[in-house]
C-alpha cells in the first residue's frame, strides 16, 4: 500500500485533502533536491495556503451583493412565525391589505 493511501483518510479528516493535489510533485522534488522535511514541509502548506486562498478569492468575487442599507435581521424559526401569525390573528381583525401581502 502506498504512503498516499495511508494518508488520504488522515488529512481528509483535518480538512488539508488538497495537499494530495500537489503531494506527487513535491515529494519527487523533495528526492531529486534533497531538500530537508523542514523545506519540504513548508512547499506542501505553502501550496494549500495557495489554494484556499485562490478558492477563497473565487467564492468571494462569486458572492452577491447586497443592496440593503441597514443591517440583516436574523431569520426566525417557523414555530416562531406561527406563534406571531396566531398574536396578531387575535389581537386585531385582518384587513384586505395584510390579507394580500406575501412573505419572502
Amino acid at each position: 500500500m502506498k504512503l498516499t493511501e495511508h494518508l488520504t483518510p488522515v488529512l481528509k479528516k483535518l480538512r488539508l485533502s488538497g495537499i494530495l493535489d500537489t503531494l506527487e510533485l513535491r515529494l519527487n522534488q523533495a528526492v531529486d533536491g534533497n531538500l530537508d522535511y523542514a523545506e519540504f514541509l513548508f512547499r506542501i502548506l505553502h501550496d494549500e495556503t495557495e489554494r484556499r486562498d485562490t478558492s477563497s478569492s473565487r467564492c468571494d468575487s462569486a458572492a452577491p451583493t447586497s443592496n440593503t442599507s441597514g443591517p440583516l435581521r436574523p431569520s426566525t424559526s417557523p414555530s416562531t412565525r406561527r406563534s406571531r401569525a396566531r398574536r396578531s390573528s387575535t389581537s386585531r381583525p385582518a384587513t384586505s391589505s395584510s390579507a394580500t401581502r406575501t412573505s419572502c
